[in-house]
């Protein structure tokens, strides 16, 4: 009967104390969690400018005069392309120098979803406080109010990618 009892004790401690996803992600987010996003005025729409029409949408930002970058795009197609299934929106924004790359860019990828260039070269990394040297935040997790909830390469870092998946499967 005690070891009963002394087992149900540690079942409901292990049970109680597993974070949420939620939780997990204000843990590595820490200040940055709910972070406000500004999109500033010379972010310009250059195809498919819609609504999110989802609660959550994750944004990419890259340069667009970057071969390394543009390889990237190729990787988070096949990212979105195989989790189709996540509640989840997507927009890309582009930085270049001259609309010139942001051509060349979007004939190189096909992307079905909002693409916006940002005419001030890394104006939305400045306007936000980003660092531009700082990979990790190309890609975020914003909900509709344009909060930061998650950064990081969801597409090629299977630690961000799990956290993903868990805060939008327990934030449905």
């Amino acid at each position: 009967m005690k070891g009963i009892f002394l087992f149900l004790i540690l079942f409901l401690h292990v049970s109680c104390s597993k974070k949420s996803a939620t939780d997990q992600v204000m843990k590595v987010m820490q200040s940055d969690f709910k972070k406000q996003i500004k999109f500033h005025e010379k972010m310009t729409p250059v195809k498919n400018e819609r609504d999110v029409n989802e609660n959550y949408y994750i944004i990419h930002y890259f340069s667009a005069d970057c071969d390394k970058c543009i390889n990237r795009l190729r990787e988070i197609k096949a990212f979105m392309d195989k989790n189709k299934d996540l509640s989840v929106d997507y927009k890309f924004i582009f930085t270049a120098p001259t609309d010139y790359f942001l051509n060349q860019a979007l004939k190189s990828v096909n992307i079905e979803c909002p693409i916006y260039w940002d005419k001030e070269f890394w104006g939305f990394q400045i306007v936000n406080g980003i660092s531009i040297e700082e990979s990790k935040y190309e890609t975020m997790l914003l909900n509709k109010n344009n909060e930061l909830i998650l950064y990081g390469h969801f597409f090629d870092n299977p630690k961000a990618y799990d956290l993903l998946i868990n805060f939008l499967n327990e934030n449905r």
